[in-house]
């Protein structure tokens, strides 16, 4: 998913195959324990929040991210110009809406 990495170690993914250093997703087993979306050694094992990770949002009074460590959403924003440009239809098939033809 444009770049976003589950989580570093053997459980997932490999820091030296990751996207970004900071490409990874975020939880926290402390007091109303939680996991960001791309979180998954156990789904059960923690509630799933409806968050990709980012230092800048909050689940409960807790960042969803940690600064140059877990951040989704930084790696979102890095990729987007290059995502933008994966798929540019011909101007032939687009409607004057906006969207293709079948």
């Amino acid at each position: 998913m444009m770049g976003g990495e589950h989580q570093p170690g053997s459980v997932a993914q490999d820091p030296v195959d990751a996207s970004f250093v900071w490409s990874y997703a975020h939880f926290s087993t402390t007091t109303s324990p939680f996991a960001t979306l791309m979180w998954r050694p156990n789904p059960t094992e923690l509630p799933q929040s409806l968050y990709f990770s980012n230092p800048e949002i909050f689940f409960g009074t807790r960042p969803s991210g940690i600064v140059g460590q877990r951040d989704n959403i930084r790696t979102f924003e890095a990729l987007t110009p290059v995502m933008e440009q994966y798929r540019t239809p011909p101007p032939e098939l687009i409607f004057a809406d906006g969207f293709e033809s079948p």
